[in-house]
C-alpha cells in the first residue's frame, strides 16, 4: 500500500504552540496542578510534547503530579519514553539500572551476564526498553489509530487475550531467559533460548524508532519491521538500526519457532514476538520476515 505525500505531509504539519498559551494561564494562576486541556493533556504533558524542559522543571518544582494520566492512558514518564525525551525521565521517576544481557562468548564458549552500557560499546546501538516515536505527531496518529482498532469487537478480544498471556512480561523488560550470540560473518548475530521455553512463551518486543516508510532507503535497511496498527500496512516502520534491544537480532527462518503480533498497550500498538512451540535450551529464535522483507534483498539462509 502506498500513501500520497499530501496524506503524509499532514501527520507532521506546524501547530501554535499549546503549551505557551496554557503556561502563561498557569502563571495567572488560571490552570491548576490537575488541569487538563481540551484534548486531555496536563501541563506536564504538554512540556514533554514541546520539549520545554526549563518549564517542565518548574512545574514539577510547583507540584504537579507525576501520576496524572492524559487523555492517551499515559504517565508523563510514559510519555518521555515513547517520545524519547530522557532528560525529562529523572524527573519523573527514581532512576533504575537497566537489566544485565547474556551474551555468548565463543572463544571459551561460556556465557556472560554483561551491562547493557557494555553492549551498546560493542555493538555500536543504543539498547531502548520501548518504543520511540520520531515526532510527536506519529504518536498522535498511533495513538488514534489504536484506539479505531479496539472498537472492534474482534479485535478488542484478540487484544485482551493477548495481554492476559503477556502484559506482565512486556512490562518487565525481562532478558535472561535469552542471550545474543555471534554466529558467523554471513548471518552475524542471533538470539538463543537461554533455557526451555513452553509454547506461547514472551520472548520480547521489537522496539526501534517509529518513522515514516521511505521507499528509497528501507530495502539498505536490515534492522527494520513495518509498524502495523491493523490487517493494513501503514505509512510507518520501526527502524532498529541505531536504537532497538535484543529482538533486533532474531533472525528469519521459512519454518520459525516464534510468532509476532501487535496488541495495543498503554494506548499505543506494539510489535511483540512469542514462541508457537516449545524451544529447547540452546535452540535459535526465529520468526518468518515475510515476502516483502525480501522483496529486494538476497535470499535468506535458511536456518
Amino acid at each position: 500500500m502506498f500513501f500520497t505525500l499530501p496524506f503524509l505531509r499532514r501527520l507532521n504539519f506546524h501547530r501554535r504552540s499549546q503549551f505557551d498559551e496554557n503556561f502563561k494561564q498557569f502563571e495567572r494562576g488560571e490552570w491548576g496542578r490537575y488541569g487538563s486541556d481540551k484534548k486531555g493533556q496536563s501541563l506536564l504533558h504538554l512540556a514533554i510534547i514541546e520539549n520545554r524542559l526549563e518549564q517542565f522543571k518548574e512545574l514539577i518544582a510547583s507540584g504537579f503530579s507525576k501520576k496524572k494520566v492524559n487523555a492517551w492512558g499515559m504517565l508523563p514518564a510514559d510519555l518521555a519514553r515513547f517520545l524519547g525525551r530522557k532528560s525529562f525521565i529523572p524527573f519523573l521517576e527514581p532512576k533504575r539500572s537497566l537489566p544485565l544481557i547474556t551474551i555468548y562468548r565463543n572463544r571459551d564458549g561460556q556465557k556472560y551476564e554483561i551491562p547493557i552500557k557494555e553492549f551498546e560499546e560493542k555493538l555500536k546501538i543504543e539498547y531502548i526498553e520501548s518504543l520511540e516515536f520520531k515526532y510527536p505527531d506519529t504518536l498522535t496518529w498511533a495513538v488514534d489509530k489504536s484506539k479505531k482498532q479496539l472498537r472492534k469487537q474482534n479485535i478488542r478480544k484478540m487484544n485482551r487475550w493477548t495481554l492476559a498471556l503477556h502484559q506482565k512480561s512486556i512490562l518487565s523488560s525481562r532478558g535472561d531467559h535469552v542471550y545474543v550470540r555471534y554466529i558467523d560473518q554471513a548471518i552475524g548475530y542471533g538470539v538463543f533460548a537461554n533455557q526451555d521455553l513452553p509454547a506461547l512463551t514472551y520472548v520480547g518486543e521489537y522496539t526501534g524508532i517509529v518513522k515514516r516508510r521511505s521507499l528509497k532507503r528501507i530495502d539498505s535497511n536490515d534492522y527494520v519491521f513495518g509498524y502495523m496498527a491493523g490487517s493494513k500496512n501503514t505509512p510507518f516502520v520501526i527502524d532498529a538500526a541505531k536504537k532497538g534491544n535484543f529482538t533486533r537480532f532474531i533472525n528469519h527462518s521459512h519454518a520459525p519457532n516464534m510468532s509476532s503480533r501487535w496488541v495495543v498497550l498503554n494506548g499505543v500498538t506494539r510489535i511483540i514476538v512469542f514462541t508457537n512451540r516449545p524451544v529447547s535450551e540452546g535452540s535459535q529464535l526465529t520468526y518468518d520476515y515475510g515476502k516483502y522483507y525480501w522483496r529486494k534483498r538476497a535470499t535468506p539462509f535458511l536456518i
